[in-house]
């Protein structure tokens, strides 16, 4: 290694630079790999060409990276997890639906006719080249971060809404001008058949298309409303706009990434480095926009950058034009504006997903993990629930929301009897100040709770367990969907609704189902579809189920899985499912005889 910190960046960046020029889509090189070596920490640089890959994808292949780094520590082969779905299938099956697609074409007839000053127009000339770009970062920090989340939860609209609304604003403003069409990148990754799970394919999804926004003058919170409804009518995430070719694409680009949350190993455990790469695209591409803003949470930190060319626009007004962005997202967030550190970087950096240049200061990230403020859990009555319960309550100091089935008694006495009973000489009263106990059902819209509970639950609820389930293994399939599948869809609401929420969903190791036949196959941790066939509708829902979850987490959300194996009776007590005779394994008929030789 060189020794000297600045003789340390330069030698990253060259090389960097060395391996980024040699990607060549021509020559078939589209994959490049360097690990610069340390005393004491190391570096490693991934490059691959975007046809091959898009911000999801990144995150499996890291995913998969950390489980074979761990697998060979262990004196074990690498193992990533299966799939029978490949990126052929997925062209294959839009190629099927696009009849049907074809329908929303619609959408995008009356885009046209709107004049913005260079609106919808045919491809960039020469005098657009991405050797020529700039781009000003700015950044939002922690506190600012947080409490633009917190707006956004309270008033339902998402923050990449929040902050394309503030930008289209202040160049709404920039341009004299009162509407404005913005091509939005979207990560595209969505299935039109229920069968085939994409959620870990690895390739190029991402759909681009235009939307129109009009600009509320003086009024963002107006304008966001507006550009909320205009991203929440794009049907099928604008797949169609792309699968049919449409001649012509607006001069600004929008394109929020969402966080990049690298995977935590005891063996690996890697965080973002600062050190920069050099220019990520051909320098003689056409930039193929005049302006593109891309925002990416990084560290918990918003953090976004507007890339242009001095050609084409002056720096000090594009430097205008990110200060009046992050002032409107702050003011709209009910933060006054400060002043905010603003860098201009010469090269485009737009292919980076989560890298920032060195110059902007960014907080360093947390070193404790994350504790909720307000939960809520759902199989509280169960012996896992329970148990859980327990744990939040002695080990968090959160607020916990309890749901419980109306079964004709007190939600509350049946949830303190049931902690009663598993464990023993535990009073569930010395914590009623933490805990809502919410008579409901889950397979009914709003949980069949009461509106003004649903709406408080959505906007103070930070994270959802959700326990609750039929294990009885044996039954019709639609008492099972209902029970074991459905539910985990109106989760999946609840944790979009208003503000963003982290989703823990406890499933089982049954999902594994019984291999095909012919080859020996691996189901590991983050395996789904391996091919494998379900002995009983309880396998089959829970599977459904996780590849609702894989959907949602593919989608940018926090989805987390948990799969227990058989589970047995306390360790000390001895006091195990009050319900046993719902669970499968008691209900089987043990041996008539049991000996034992000593």
């Amino acid at each position: 290694p060189p020794d000297g910190k600045d003789e340390k960046v330069r030698h990253i960046q060259n090389v960097a630079v060395a391996r980024q020029e040699e990607i060549s889509a021509a020559d078939g090189i589209l994959f490049k790999a360097h690990l610069f070596l340390g005393r004491e920490q190391a570096h490693l640089l991934l490059i691959c060409h975007h046809l091959l890959i898009d911000a999801v994808s990144w995150r499996i292949i890291m995913n998969d990276l950390s489980r074979c780094y761990s697998n060979r520590l262990r004196g074990h082969e690498p193992m990533t997890a299966s799939g029978t779905i490949d990126f052929g299938a997925w062209v294959a099956h839009l190629r099927n639906h696009a009849p049907a697609l074809r329908e929303g074409l619609a959408y995008w007839d009356d885009l046209a006719q709107i004049n913005m000053g260079g609106p919808l127009r045919p491809e960039a000339g020469g005098d657009n080249r991405e050797g020529d770009a700039h781009a000003v970062w700015f950044r939002f920090s922690c506190v600012e971060t947080d409490a633009l989340a917190q707006a956004a939860a309270s008033t339902g609209t998402p923050r990449d809404a929040v902050l394309l609304a503030a930008f289209a604003h202040a160049l709404a403003e920039l341009r004299g001008t009162d509407e404005l069409v913005v091509d939005v990148e979207s990560h595209g990754r969505t299935s039109f058949d229920d069968v085939l799970d994409f959620s870990r394919v690895v390739g190029w999804f991402t759909s681009t298309f235009p939307v129109r926004i009009d600009v509320v003058a003086s009024d963002v919170d107006a304008t966001s409303k507006t550009v909320a409804a205009a991203l929440d009518s794009v049907p099928n995430l604008g797949i169609a706009y792309g699968l049919y070719s449409q001649p012509q694409r607006a001069d600004v680009c929008f394109n929020y990434l969402g966080s990049f949350v690298l995977p935590y190993e005891e063996d690996l455990r890697p965080t973002l480095s600062r050190y920069p790469v050099g220019p990520v695209r051909g320098a003689d591409n056409d930039r193929g926009y005049d302006l593109k803003l891309t925002a990416r949470t990084h560290d918990r930190q918003l953090v976004a950058d507007l890339s242009y060319t001095p050609q084409r626009h002056d720096s000090d007004q594009m430097l205008q034009l990110a200060r009046a962005t992050r002032s409107y997202v702050l003011k709209w967030s009910g933060i006054s504006p400060t002043k905010g550190q603003f860098v201009v970087e010469q090269g485009s950096s737009t292919g980076l997903l989560a890298q920032v240049p060195r110059a902007l200061w960014c907080e360093p990230p947390a070193s404790s993990p994350r504790e909720y403020g307000t939960v809520l859990l759902t199989g509280a009555t169960g012996f896992i629930g329970v148990h859980l319960l327990h744990l939040l309550l002695t080990r968090t100091e959160g607020k916990v929301n309890c749901l419980v089935r109306d079964l004709g008694t007190s939600a509350w006495e049946r949830l303190r009897e049931a902690y009663t009973w598993y464990l023993p000489g535990e009073e569930l009263d010395q914590y009623a100040d933490r805990i809502s106990v919410f008579t409901g059902d889950l397979s009914e819209p709003g949980f069949a709770l009461a509106y003004e509970d649903y709406e408080m639950l959505c906007s103070e609820v930070e994270a959802i367990y959700h326990l609750a389930a039929d294990t009885r293994l044996f039954g019709d399939r639609e008492c099972f969907e209902r029970h074991n599948t459905k539910p985990v869809r109106a989760m999946i609401d609840f944790a979009r609704a208003r503000r963003p929420k982290d989703l823990h969903h406890l499933s089982t190791l049954a999902v594994c189902g019984i291999a095909p036949e012919g080859e020996p196959t691996v189901f590991s941790e983050d395996s789904l579809n391996i091919g494998q066939r379900f002995q009983n509708g309880y396998e089959r829902s829970k599977y459904d189920a996780e590849h609702l979850i894989h959907e949602f987490a593919s989608q940018g959300g926090a989805g987390f899985i948990y799969r227990p194996g058989n589970v047995t009776g306390h360790s000390v007590s001895g006091r195990f499912q009050r319900n046993g005779g719902d669970n499968r394994l008691v209900q089987l008929p043990g041996p008539r005889r049991c000996s034992v030789l000593v």
